[in-house]
């Protein structure tokens, strides 16, 4: 069974992701939904929030394991991946597979 603070950070996870999937929502897409159903935006304002927590889940174990089990700081960077959404997902992933390679021909 999880520990309290272990549910709290999911939680908060959570919070963050879906506050930053509103506001990347507000920013990016809610400008392009002018004159569609609202089923259609419906669909685009849950399809932005299951990218930014999806964004946020996997930015929180990456900023967990880079900066040594710092929490609070994790979930507040999270927050920010979660609302820039994924373009900073692909730039981020380009330069991790840059590193890797660097890595594999130094050895």
């Amino acid at each position: 069974m999880p520990e309290f603070n272990q549910v709290l950070q999911v939680f908060w996870l959570l919070f963050i992701g879906f506050l930053g999937g509103c506001v990347g929502f507000i920013t990016k897409v809610s400008k392009d939904l002018r004159g569609r159903t609202v089923k259609e935006s419906v669909k685009k304002f849950l399809a932005a929030i299951f990218v930014s927590l999806f964004t946020a889940y996997t930015s929180f174990f990456i900023f967990l394991k880079v900066f040594h089990n710092e929490v609070g700081l994790s979930i507040a960077l999270s927050g920010i991946m979660a609302c820039l959404g994924t373009d900073v997902m692909i730039v981020l992933q380009k330069h991790v597979i840059a590193l890797i390679e660097r890595k594999f021909n130094n050895m």
